[in-house]
């Protein structure tokens, strides 16, 4: 019996945590085929392809994040392409559609602890947005 989607999901993201981002990159490309609107698998290829120095694809997989127009996504999608920012270190932009992703309903608390805006944690406009509001 094969896994379940959300198992291979979390084996994907133990090779990408490990660095075999090839590896992770099979099990994505795996989930993505099996359903297009996998926002965890079309998110991590493209922090995968901007961290394999691949940022046309990176802005490809930011793209068709973009496009998707399901209801109730609470801004993951928009949060998702604002993790491939930041992993390409454009603090400006990974800031505008975290913001964004927030106003959608995507809770900011998580964001704190979050690995994949390591990148961007001292950019002083992350700083701003991470301040609790009024």
């Amino acid at each position: 019996k094969s896994p379940t989607p959300a198992l291979r999901r979390t084996l994907a993201g133990t090779l990408f945590d490990l660095g075999l981002l090839e590896e992770a990159r099979g099990m994505y490309r795996e989930l993505e085929a099996a359903d297009s609107l996998d926002l965890t698998a079309l998110g991590m290829l493209g922090v995968i392809a901007v961290r394999q120095g691949d940022t046309a694809t990176a802005e490809r997989f930011v793209t068709r994040l973009g496009a998707i127009s399901v209801k109730y996504l609470y801004g993951e999608h928009i949060h998702w392409q604002g993790r491939i920012a930041a992993a390409e270190g454009q603090c400006d932009r990974a800031v505008s559609l975290l913001t964004a992703a927030t106003r959608e309903g995507r809770s900011y608390l998580s964001y704190r602890e979050d690995p994949l805006l390591e990148p961007i944690k001292d950019c002083p406009s992350f700083k701003r947005f991470m301040q609790p509001g009024d």
